[in-house]
């Protein structure tokens, strides 16, 4: 199965696979400290690329270097026929001060600890609660994605606390096709762990890096020098807004 990835900023995409265009924390559109935000023009680029037009709208968590409630309000309006699920969590509008939640929009909207959305048979969105990776955000909905499409494996951790408590028991024995991280699984020694332990993945992208003129906690280079030490014969990193990934995981 050959799938591509149109990384956008962050941890925002858009998986492509065969019949499905799944956004993943696709469209931020605010600049949080250290990290990078999707500008007006780029936001207007990919709302107008055909190849990129989602078939599902999904949320890791409704932080703002995710998740946007004008951009989440605009998707309903332009694409009607994509699925939105979103955790249920309350988010700031910055345009009006008023505090709402994701429920408020059309769409699915995960509670509890775990959700699968299923399309057809052989394709699945689950969702897995997982805690966020700052103690300050313990209380934040948090889910971690794993898709399952033609029998084939992908794993999106989100900010998830990287912990063997969060993902003891949800991996496959026989590993994950690909494995797409918040950068510091490559960074600290906890996280090459459950990499080579638990998730043990054919395939590994870095995620969640800030862009060049943003990078001013010098996340760039440190994501540069840890990816070599994952025990993964494949670690590709999102460095630069707009890059495509294409994997054959047959």
């Amino acid at each position: 199965m050959k799938i591509t990835i149109y990384y956008s900023v962050n941890m925002g995409m858009c998986v492509a696979l065969p019949g499905h265009n799944v956004w993943v924390d696709a469209f931020p559109d605010y600049k949080t400290p250290s990290f990078s935000k999707m500008t007006d023009d780029e936001w207007e680029h990919m709302k107008r690329v055909k190849a990129v037009r989602p078939t599902e709208i999904i949320h890791t968590h409704c932080h703002p270097d995710h998740f946007s409630l004008e951009r989440a309000e605009e998707c309903a309006v332009l694409f009607p026929d994509a699925v939105f699920i979103s955790p249920v969590s309350p988010v700031q509008s910055r345009e009006t001060g008023l505090v709402v939640t994701p429920d408020q929009l059309p769409g699915i909207h995960v509670s509890g600890e775990e959700y699968t959305y299923t399309a057809g048979a052989g394709f699945s969105i689950r969702f897995v609660k997982t805690q966020h990776s700052s103690p300050r955000f313990a209380n934040v909905p948090h889910y971690s994605i794993f898709i399952r499409c033609e029998g084939r494996s992908i794993f999106i951790s989100g900010d998830a606390r990287i912990h063997e408590d969060n993902f003891e028991g949800l991996f496959d024995s026989a590993g994950t096709d690909l494995a797409i991280l918040n950068f510091p699984w490559a960074s600290v020694s906890k996280g090459r762990e459950l990499v080579k332990n638990v998730i043990r993945p054919k395939h590994v992208l870095l995620v969640h890096i800030p862009n060049a003129e943003d990078n001013v906690d010098h996340y760039r280079e440190i994501a540069e020098g840890s990816a070599d030490s994952l025990d993964v014969s494949d670690v590709k990193l999102a460095l630069t807004p707009y890059t495509e990934f294409s994997y054959d995981l047959s």
